[in-house]
């Protein structure tokens, strides 16, 4: 989280002062020590999770990649996986693949498309702190066939030879 992210947040939130103080060394400068430190742990606890849902809550609603920046992983050979053939549940997790730079990101499922020809909508997990344009929290609109599911294992290919 930035500087500006944190101030905006901590405003709207209503955290002020020291607990600012301390949740702006824990959220931005990474620093777990500030709990060693701090009087009132309970405080700061609560503070640091009202922070980070509300990071959540607003790359959630505001940061939404569309079916763009994603690969469609499902060729005209598989048969046994036609476009809107599978039907994704709420809160099953899938991975996508980027179509910029072929990075696997873990999404977990948070909509169903409201028409058989919508997306899905989801949201970023499981993604360390990267130089990536996508980051935890981030919302994602995909199709089913951009979707690689946990029981499908996708092969590297085999490089050509010289």
């Amino acid at each position: 989280m930035t500087h500006e992210e944190f101030q905006v947040l901590a405003d709207l939130l209503g955290i002020e002062g020291t607990l600012a103080t301390a949740a702006h060394r824990f959220h931005v400068d990474q620093d777990a020590t500030v709990f060693d430190v701090y009087t009132n742990v309970d405080e700061l606890h609560d503070a640091v999770e009202r922070i980070a849902q509300a990071e959540r809550r607003v790359r959630r609603a505001f940061v939404i990649h569309p079916p763009s920046c994603w690969q469609v992983v499902v060729g005209h050979h598989d048969h046994h996986r036609a476009p809107g053939k599978i039907k994704l549940k709420v809160g099953e997790k899938v991975r996508l693949v980027c179509s910029r730079v072929n990075v696997m990101v873990a999404v977990t499922v948070t909509d169903e498309p409201p028409s058989p020809h919508g997306y899905y909508k989801g949201i970023v997990h499981d993604l360390p702190a990267t130089a990536m344009r996508y980051r935890r929290g981030d919302g994602v609109l995909f199709a089913d066939d951009q979707a690689v599911l946990p029981s499908t294992v996708r092969k590297p290919r085999r490089p050509i030879p010289f």
